[in-house]
């Protein structure tokens, strides 16, 4: 199965919808991931479903879904941009502090450190949130939630 990880800014092009790649050998930062739906899964072969179900009804080409998991997963996160300087740390803040649920990446960083998987799909077309949502929760998902323009907020669908 293909599931594209996020994808690095050297190798995207025009398709960087969030991460960035400081030149310093460390893994992409996912600072500002705009337009994007993430959800939380316990087992990875539910969030390859997931995915599998999204684009069985059209939603996302491979470059449009993320699957985070693992080590590299928590290091692309960075849910307090320790990992990343000082911008990375300062932008985290912000976007905790400008947020309805400020404590989302931090439950991501657990999730993953958990052994959880993450899965994000973009989503422009706000009429699209609540059936990405509905599906993703179909095969599993929790903490679902959609990143705007600088915040997370909760989808209850």
């Amino acid at each position: 199965m293909a599931v594209m990880t996020p994808p690095r800014a050297h190798d995207n092009g025009a398709h960087d919808h969030g991460a960035h790649d400081h030149g310093d050998g460390a893994e992409d930062f996912l600072a500002a991931p705009r337009h994007r739906l993430f959800a939380v899964f316990a087992e990875r072969w539910a969030a390859e479903e997931g995915v599998e179900a999204l684009r069985f009804e059209g939603f996302g080409e491979d470059e449009d879904i993320w699957l985070l998991s693992g080590d590299e997963g928590i290091a692309r996160l960075d849910a307090t941009g320790e990992g990343h300087g000082r911008l990375a740390r300062l932008l985290r803040r912000f976007q905790a502090a400008m947020s309805p649920q400020p404590d989302y990446w931090v439950r991501l960083d657990d999730a993953l450190r958990g052994g959880a998987s993450v899965v994000s799909v973009l989503v422009d077309r706000e009429g699209d949130v609540e059936a990405v949502a509905r599906m993703l929760r179909l095969h599993g998902a929790t903490f679902v939630a959609r990143f705007g323009d600088w915040v997370f907020t909760p989808v209850a669908a």
